[in-house]
Order: structure tokens, then sequence, then C-alpha cells
């Protein structure tokens, strides 16, 4: 979609925030990649889907049960799936990301930190405690740095990777 269209979908997710009815779209979001999934004709193993998901869904108690009952239901295995976490979600939903993370990781789940655009302490912390398999780089704040800060961010990045057997995803590049 159009950077128009990103905007106004990003506006109304805040709206759907702010009312708690974001966890509903997330749930809606997760039964159709689910269904896209099962009626996927070539190797439906062979996906692997990412699904962000909204500060809402992190603080509902029931979301880890109730997805860990969709994915046995549609036997799709969980290690098909990636939940992205984005930094400014964990601000507030930390404790229900972790609840997800010991139900789905044991399973197979991969997490990815998402909107990586700078490197601080709250940073460090999150990829300390949240572990994440997959890191997902902010292009757009990592090309307003200067040549040696993007150097150092990348640095430490990658050594953030190596040691954690990471993958970094540069995402939301302008071409």
């Amino acid at each position: 979609g159009s950077n128009a269209e990103i905007m106004e979908v990003d506006k109304l997710i805040q709206v759907a925030e702010r009312f708690g009815l974001a966890r509903q779209f997330d749930r809606i979001k997760i039964n159709t990649m689910l269904q896209d999934i099962l009626s996927y004709n070539g190797d439906q193993r062979a996906l692997q889907c990412f699904v962000s998901l909204s500060t809402d869904t992190l603080l509902d108690e029931t979301f880890p049960d109730w997805i860990d009952s969709q994915l046995r239901a549609t036997g799709i295995a969980p290690m098909q799936i990636v939940f992205e976490l984005r930094l400014d979600n964990l601000a507030n939903g930390f404790t229900g990301a972790v609840h997800l993370i010991d139900k789905m990781r044991p399973q197979g789940s991969r997490f990815a930190l998402s909107d990586v655009g700078r490197i601080d302490d709250n940073v460090r912390e999150m990829l300390e405690r949240i572990k994440p398999e997959i890191v997902k780089l902010d292009m757009r704040e990592i090309d307003t740095f200067e040549d040696r800060e993007e150097e150092e961010f990348m640095k430490e990045i990658k050594a953030y990777a190596e040691a954690h057997h990471a993958m970094i995803i540069a995402d939301r590049m302008e071409s």
C-alpha cells in the first residue's frame, strides 16, 4: 500500500488501542492469516508468517492460550509463526510478552523485536530479556544517523546477532 494508506491504518490502530479494540483486530488478522496458510496450494509447512501484535493483545491474558488453541485446531505448526514485538509496545506490554514467549517459544514459535532504530539502555534490556531470534531494523530511523553513529549501531546489532544466532532484517527501507 501507499504511505498514505499505511498512515491511515496506523491511526486506526492507535484509536483501536485507545478503546481496547486492537486485540479483536489482532485475532481477526491472525484467523485470516491461518486461513490463508490453510488455503495455500504449495507446501504449507514451508511458510513462515510474521504477525505483529498490539499492546492491547500483549495485555490480554487469554491470548497465549487462544493462539495455542488456534494453532492446534488448524494443525499449523508454532514454528511457522514469528511474533513481532514492537519496541514501543513492550513499554506497556512487557509482562504479557513474557507470558506469550514462555508459552510459545518452547513449542517452536520465534520472536522478532521490530522497529529497532537506536541502541540505548532500553533496547539493550529488551534484547537481553526478550532474546529475539530476529531483529527488524527501522531503516528510516537508521538512515538519519551520521556515518560513525551508524557504524557503532550496526557493530552492536551484529554482535548481538552473532552471540544469539539471531537474524537481522532491514525493514522500512526507502528507495
